[in-house]
């Protein structure tokens, strides 16, 4: 016979464990949305919590998300100082006589064209690549020349 107190126990404790991680990624990709350069990471941290949005292991935990990123030799550059950075900027285009709106988490401008850099949580999916390749797609309609797409896992 199981023991359904301590089943439940596990069943309840399973899923505390996901929405923790899923709130950990909310905030990540939030917080990564309002850092322009490596500079910016512990002035944003420190913000959310002082006002108490996060706490103070939340702050570690999402600290060391965010470095995973920044010290990735592959998306490191993405933060530097000297280039232009677009955060969460809106797009808004017609189709069939409908308006829709995009949002990129990143542009980054260099001297050779626009980088797209999106952050995902969670497992790898084909639709995240499909979600950049249209903001690509977007972006050239503009008139604007895209030299890569990046989605970054979190």
């Amino acid at each position: 016979m199981v023991n359904s107190s301590k089943q439940n126990k596990n069943t309840s404790k399973n899923y505390q464990n996901r929405v923790e991680h899923v709130r950990m990624g909310i905030f990540t990709h939030e917080i990564l949305s309002k850092i322009k350069t490596k500079k910016d990471v512990s002035k944003v941290l420190n913000s959310y919590l002082l006002e108490g949005i996060i706490t103070n292991e939340e702050k570690k935990s999402i600290l060391e998300r965010i470095e995973n990123v920044l010290t990735d030799a592959n998306y490191s550059a993405y933060f530097e100082d000297h280039l232009k950075i677009i955060n969460e900027r809106e797009m808004f285009a017609t189709e069939n006589e409908q308006s829709k709106t995009y949002r990129p988490d990143r542009l980054v401008e260099t001297a050779n064209g626009i980088i797209i850099v999106d952050f995902k949580t969670g497992e790898e999916k084909d639709k995240d690549q499909k979600q950049v390749e249209i903001y690509k797609n977007k972006l050239e309609q503009f008139g604007k020349k895209v030299i890569k797409t990046d989605v970054i896992y979190i």
